[in-house]
């Protein structure tokens, strides 16, 4: 069976492989119990990394100023973290 991929074609694609890279992360699950671990983890890049490449990752799109005080509010009254998003981009505070 082919694998069919999803994609939209919004995104570059970036060839790190291509570059010989040596990037390598390799984590190790434990089926039953649920918990994982790294076990291979060398970060030495011999290449740059663009920024678009990282921009969107979650710990670069966090609220800031108004916005993250809304959230915070928000969220103190036990808002659902998917209702609280819903709000924010309905009303396109990201």
């Amino acid at each position: 069976m082919e694998n069919k991929s999803r994609a939209q074609g919004k995104w570059e694609v970036w060839q790190t492989f291509a570059k010989g890279c040596t990037v390598q992360l390799m984590i190790l699950i434990q089926q039953f119990t649920g918990k994982f671990a790294v076990s291979l983890l060398h970060l030495d890049h011999n290449h740059e990394i663009p920024r678009q490449q990282f921009q969107l990752y979650p710990d670069q799109r966090r609220p800031t100023g108004y916005v993250a005080d809304e959230v915070d509010s928000m969220l103190s009254v036990n808002g659902k973290r998917t209702l609280v998003a819903k709000v924010l981009h309905s009303q396109r505070f990201v």
